[in-house]
């Protein structure tokens, strides 16, 4: 330990600060805390680092599993991309986007039921999306639950009024209602 005394600085051993009673000069504390402000700033740094950088690891990972899913459902392997999308939510993915394409994949499996759950996940996330109502739509209709197709066509519609997708569902929705002439006439927008 350095400290100062009527000789100047000088280095005092274990022995010598036992046999002594040495104050700490004011010159000597000032120094002392500027060293420990560098360090406190210097643990406060690394300790931040070491919360950030696995978040950022942990959003580049389940974006990966999110890429991965989407090749596997452009591949036709929907099994694999409902796992992919599986592991990019539990990642904590972007959400909506996981939730979308892992309805889009059990929807193509006929699996209508899981994938509504997964399109109302959607939704949860981002109500705001007129392409999740289609897809809510294509699954509500592969259930066969017609009582809720037009509520999420409207929904969708109001979002996006010139949605092609929904025009033609709302058109097919009316022509298995009975309304033909006016469901042929969005069918042929």
């Amino acid at each position: 330990v350095l400290y100062e005394s009527e000789h100047g600085r000088n280095w005092l051993n274990s022995e010598e600060r036992k046999n002594r009673h040495i104050l700490i000069h004011k010159y000597d504390y000032r120094i002392l805390m500027r060293f420990n402000n560098s360090i406190r700033i210097f643990c406060l740094v690394t300790i931040a680092l070491l919360i950030i950088l696995p978040v950022l690891s942990a959003k580049s990972n389940s974006t990966q599993w999110i890429d991965k899913g989407r090749d596997a459902l452009r591949e036709g392997k929907y099994y694999d991309a409902i796992s992919f999308f599986d592991t990019a939510i539990r990642e904590g993915a972007d959400l909506l986007i996981a939730y979308n394409n892992k309805g889009i994949a059990e929807l193509r499996l006929g699996w209508c039921d899981k994938a509504i759950y997964d399109f109302e996940q959607a939704l949860q996330q981002n109500s705001s999306l007129p392409d999740t109502y289609y897809n809510m739509v294509l699954a509500q209709k592969c259930s066969g639950k017609q009582d809720e197709i037009n509520q999420y066509i409207n929904r969708g519609l109001n979002l996006s009024p010139n949605h092609q997708g929904l025009l033609l569902m709302k058109g097919i929705f009316l022509s298995d209602t009975g309304a033909f002439d006016e469901g042929l006439d969005l069918i042929n927008q």
